[in-house]
Order: C-alpha cells, then sequence, then structure tokens
C-alpha cells in the first residue's frame, strides 16, 4: 500500500473513528442489533410511553401522577421517575419516548407491526413500560424478560399485561445474521482491494471463507446472547475476530506480486473491521428493514 492510499485510509478512518465517538453506541463488526418492537393496546387515546431498565435512584418512589402533561413535562418527569426499583431507559445520546402520534409513519421503512413503537440499541432485559396518559394517570406494566434478539411485544394497559408473541422468531435470526454477514463482505472487500490484495480467486475465495468462519457464528452469538450483557459480548467478540482475520489473513491472501503480505494483512483485519462496525451506525435503518423484510420472506418459505 503507497503512501497516498495509506494516509487516504488513515483519515477515512479518523472520520469515522469521530463520528463514532459522537455518540455513545457501540456496534461490533457489522452485527445485529438488539431491538424491542412494542405495540401498546387497550390505552389512552393520547399517550406517552417509555420502556423502564432496573436501576437504584435516591429517595422514594415517583408519583403516578402528572400535573401537566406536555412533552417538556414528560421529559423531565420521565429523566427523574424511579418505582420499586425501577428507571427510565434512554437510548444511548436521547431520550427515548413516544406519543401516541408517532406510530407506524414513522417507521415506514421497517417491517413493523402497523402502530408500533420501535426501541433499538443495548434495550433494557428485562424491562417494563410505562404509559402517561393525557389527563396525567401513569400505568406501569409487567415485567418481562423477553428471549428473542428482535423482541415482538404487546403492552395491556388496561389488563397491565406485557408479553412476547414469538412467531417467526426462527426467519427473524436467519434474517438478522443474513443481512449482517453480506454487508460486512461489501464493507471490507472494498478495503481488501485497497491493501493490494488483488481479486483472484483464490483471494477472493479465502476472504469469503474466513469472513464466514468469523462472522457468521459471531452474530449467531450475537442474536442468542440475551442472557448475557451484549456489549460485553460484542466487544470480545470484535476483538477476537480482529486477531483470528489478521492471522488467517496473513496465511490465506497474496499481493499484487503473489506473495503473502502480512502488513497488509494486519491493516485490512483491523481496518475493514473498525469501518464496517461504525459504518452500521450510518445504515443502520436501512439493515433494519432489509432484516425484517428478509424474515417476512423466510417465514413465508419455511412456514
Amino acid at each position: 500500500m503507497n503512501g497516498r492510499k495509506r494516509r487516504v485510509a488513515a483519515v477515512l478512518v479518523l472520520i469515522m473513528l469521530v463520528m463514532g465517538l459522537g455518540t455513545s453506541v457501540v456496534q461490533a463488526d457489522m452485527s445485529a442489533k438488539p431491538s424491542i418492537e412494542l405495540l401498546i393496546v387497550n390505552g389512552p387515546q393520547e399517550y406517552y410511553c417509555a420502556l423502564l431498565e432496573e436501576g437504584e435512584r435516591t429517595g422514594g418512589n415517583s408519583e403516578l401522577k402528572l400535573d401537566a402533561v406536555n412533552p417538556e413535562s414528560v421529559k423531565e418527569y420521565l429523566r427523574g421517575f424511579y418505582y420499586d426499583g425501577w428507571c427510565f431507559w434512554s437510548s444511548p445520546g436521547e431520550d427515548t419516548f413516544y406519543h401516541s402520534t408517532e406510530k407506524y409513519d414513522n417507521y415506514k421503512n421497517a417491517s413493523i407491526r402497523e402502530g408500533a413503537y420501535l426501541f433499538e440499541y443495548l434495550v433494557p432485559n428485562p424491562f417494563r413500560v410505562i404509559v402517561i396518559g393525557a389527563d396525567g394517570t401513569v400505568s406501569l406494566s409487567d415485567e418481562l424478560s423477553f428471549v428473542e434478539f428482535d423482541a415482538v411485544c404487546t403492552y395491556d394497559v388496561a389488563a397491565g399485561t406485557l408479553t412476547e408473541q414469538r412467531e417467526g422468531a426462527v426467519a427473524r435470526r436467519i434474517a438478522d445474521v443474513t443481512i449482517c454477514f453480506l454487508i460486512t463482505i461489501i464493507v471490507e472487500f472494498l478495503f481488501l482491494l485497497g491493501f493490494h490484495f488483488p481479486p483472484t480467486k483464490r483471494n477472493v475465495l479465502c476472504f469469503i471463507l474466513i469472513n464466514a468462519a468469523t462472522n457468521i457464528p459471531f452474530n449467531i452469538l450475537l442474536v442468542h446472547s440475551r442472557s448475557w450483557d451484549y456489549l460485553a459480548c460484542a466487544i470480545i467478540g470484535e476483538v477476537v475476530i480482529i486477531h483470528v482475520e489478521a492471522f488467517l489473513y496473513t496465511i490465506a491472501l497474496r499481493d499484487d506480486d503473489g506473495k503473502k503480505n502480512p502488513k497488509g494483512a494486519v491493516l485490512l483485519s483491523i481496518i475493514g473491521n473498525l469501518v464496517s462496525a461504525l459504518g452500521t451506525l450510518f445504515v443502520m435503518n436501512v439493515t433494519e428493514s432489509l432484516s425484517r423484510g428478509l424474515a417476512g420472506l423466510i417465514e413465508k418459505i419455511i412456514g
């Protein structure tokens, strides 16, 4: 890799890192991302809703009533909310709550149920749902520990029950892993060419097999990682993948001169994985739509 290309690659990585550090979201490889699709039924005609996670706060329980209900008062109430070991969960970098008018129209690109809300990025498990009616009445759901990586849940406000629907779970898992693998291949293949590894049959085959051996098991592990700490699992897995791929690339790939290129192989593994990881931040809505659409197709095929 000549000096100019090295500088271009370095600048690209720097830009991606800076943009990635602008949020507190950490994505591992082009990996699957946990989510909760929530549908609220038998609730007030107008309301705000949010997720609760387990946590500790000083002071007593919050009152389950608001005197004035508007976006600012709801935000302030949720930020300080605490009730019997449960507090407000916010998506990294933003307060995550929805008004009853913010339904399906906000997610036309995602194949979710009409009227449902979509929560993403390190969602809590177990969790509860809080609903604040226009009259200030606050309703809390039961606690739910969901099973599926992309959980599809329904909160019946009148009954107070929170349930998970697991139909089509296998299809969603297959779709998540497939989409993540394909996007990883596309992104990292561009870096394969940039590091002077020509697209020979040997290089392309080895590249695909190596990524299949690392990325697919990694994403299968992630979509079953609900009983563990997802973030820790993702970070550790990414570090392992970088080392394994660097070693295998060094052995398997050949440069323009038909020789091994250890330095290029190591850089390909490090930069390729970092860029594909941070790239998830910018294509998340697209991959979510593709994943859910593919899940629907797979469910029809295997159903």
